[in-house]
């Protein structure tokens, strides 16, 4: 009699066809991509950021990103509105076991998220983030059972170690905000335990005691649940469809790598998680704090950081010899990233393009920042910024960024 399931191969198509949770879970990646959908739909504006005639904030690897802005706000409105709808049928193409359809239908869709969050740097989210390594490893790593769980304890892992500064202990790092409206006074106790949660609880979910398993997860859920009231929606719901690799029905047939683990890892999962754990220290890697400098960021998680002010000013030389100065208001970003120093270099480039034909006008850059109620210090000081022909190069240290360490406050 035929095995209810031919032998499977480790990675691909007929690892996931030959399971079911396996499906199911490609089913709940594949809302992740609705929901990015909704996301830009509701709360950021994607076809105003992407706007031919909005100033271009490029990421570090993609430079010229303004010339590819040839979409007006409609159109760019109609492809996340198809990114929505295939999204929602790739959903059911799993949820039916259309294993080919959805695997294909789950690449293309986050392949084409991905080309227009490239677009633009203030498109820069940890969901994103995280939903790309969580798809990238059901797609393309073998031993999926076995990998996924590894990438999602390293998510929270790897943001408890963030967590482990004075800014998010004391409860500064929530800039205000409280958990189920709890009182002020419990605020650190309730970080310092999310930093155990994250660092030491999260790892039952690796347990193979079911009920190690199940008290592991209840508590993070309930973490998440407590994010609501500090990021809103799409993280926390993001995280509750990676979370439930660990409530689907396990394997009809084992699908492991069938050579020995490593220290009782399996090696796609080893190496997954490693890989993942190289890309955390790379803004170490950058003089000075990344949270202020924002270099190497791009990189890794970047979870709550010290609460930052900072602002910044344009320095107009005029033909006439005089000078106006101005305050750079950057539009569409949001807490995590108003103060990176990449956000300002860049509206500034734009400005010298569109100054371009001004023969004689150029200005200076100021950046200045502070962490909390300290001082403010000069991040960013270059003159006749225009004719200094600075560039942006992210993989290495960025000169004209001082580092707090190095400066004096104002």
């Amino acid at each position: 009699m035929a095995a209810p399931f031919p032998r499977v191969e480790s990675f691909g198509l007929r690892e996931i066809g030959n399971d079911r949770g396996l499906q199911l879970y490609g089913a709940a990646l594949a809302a992740i991509n609705v929901l990015t959908a909704i996301f830009w739909l509701t709360l950021e504006p994607i076809d105003q950021i992407l706007a031919p005639g909005e100033p271009a904030v490029c990421w570090p690897f993609f430079q010229q990103c303004y010339a590819v802005r040839l979409l007006q706000p409609e159109a760019i409105k109609l492809i996340v509105v198809a990114i929505l709808s295939l999204g929602i049928l790739n959903v059911s193409w799993f949820i039916r076991g259309r294993t080919k359809a959805g695997y294909l239908g789950l690449l293309g869709i986050t392949v084409c998220k991905l080309l227009l969050i490239a677009q633009d740097y203030r498109l820069i989210h940890n969901q994103h983030y995280m939903a790309t390594f969580a798809i990238g490893t059901f797609l393309f790593v073998p031993d999926k059972r076995r990998a996924v769980p590894f990438l999602i304890v390293s998510f929270y892992f790897w943001a408890g170690i963030l967590k482990l500064n004075a800014d998010w202990l004391s409860g500064a790092g929530l800039y205000g905000r409280r958990p189920f409206g709890m009182p002020d006074s419990l605020v650190p106790a309730a970080c310092l335990y999310v930093v155990i949660l994250e660092l030491v609880v999260v790892f039952g979910l690796l347990a193979k005691r079911r009920w190690i398993l199940i008290a592991s997860l209840f508590q993070v859920a309930l973490f998440q649940l407590a994010s609501f009231w500090v990021v809103g929606w799409f993280y926390p719901v993001l995280m509750y469809l990676l979370l439930s690799f660990f409530l689907l029905p396990k394997a009809a047939s084992a699908v492991t790598d069938p050579r020995p683990p490593v220290l009782g890892i399996g090696r796609p999962a080893l190496i997954l998680a490693l890989f993942f754990a190289a890309l955390q220290w790379v803004p170490a890697l950058y003089p000075g704090k990344s949270a202020i400098t924002g270099e190497g960021r791009m990189f890794a998680l970047h979870m709550f950081d010290a609460p930052l002010e900072c602002r910044s000013e344009r320095i107009v030389h005029n033909p006439d010899g005089s000078n106006t100065s101005s305050l750079i208001r950057p539009r569409f970003v949001y807490q995590r990233i108003a103060c990176d120093p990449l956000v300002y270099f860049q509206l500034a480039t734009a400005s010298c393009r569109a100054v371009h034909q001004e023969e004689g006008t150029d200005f200076d850059l100021r950046l200045k920042t502070r962490q909390g109620s300290g001082p403010y210090y000069s991040v960013i000081d270059i003159k006749n910024f225009c004719a200094s022909d600075t560039s942006y190069r992210w993989w290495e240290h960025n000169a004209w960024i001082s580092t707090q360490s190095s400066d004096t406050p104002d």
